[in-house]
């Protein structure tokens, strides 16, 4: 992000982080999706930096076998901001690619792969 001009949500401004509020309440409401403006599981302070990697790994893992990977990316999105589902752990992540009939032992380790030899860090 601070390559774009960007910055993490939990450190911009406070009227900035309300205006996102507001957009993704009409967008939730636009869409019909269930959403939780706050979740349970996002970071707000004190989650190391880059928390959010690994979901993003095991979902380049199923792109690169060939799966679902734009089913697994949505379900990872809706287990973290409507199902109140930790998606830094791994067993989460597991059971969620599990749960969409991907095999979740075998991404959740290539993932592992990707973080040890440092691949794809820049993400």
């Amino acid at each position: 992000m601070p390559r774009t001009g960007g910055i993490p949500l939990r450190t911009r401004p406070e009227p900035r982080r309300t205006y996102h509020a507001l957009e993704l309440d009409r967008w939730r409401k636009h869409l019909g999706m269930p959403l939780n403006l706050v979740p349970k599981h996002y970071p707000q302070d004190g989650k190391p930096a880059g928390w959010n990697k690994p979901p993003g790994w095991m979902v380049i893992a199923a792109q690169e076998r060939a799966l679902d990977a734009q089913r697994l990316s949505h379900a990872l999105l809706r287990a973290l901001w409507a199902e109140e589902r930790d998606t830094a752990d791994p067993a989460v992540r597991i059971a969620v690619a599990n749960e969409n009939d991907l095999p979740g032992e075998a991404l959740q380790k290539e993932e592992s792969e990707r973080e040890g030899a440092g691949a794809l860090h820049a993400l």
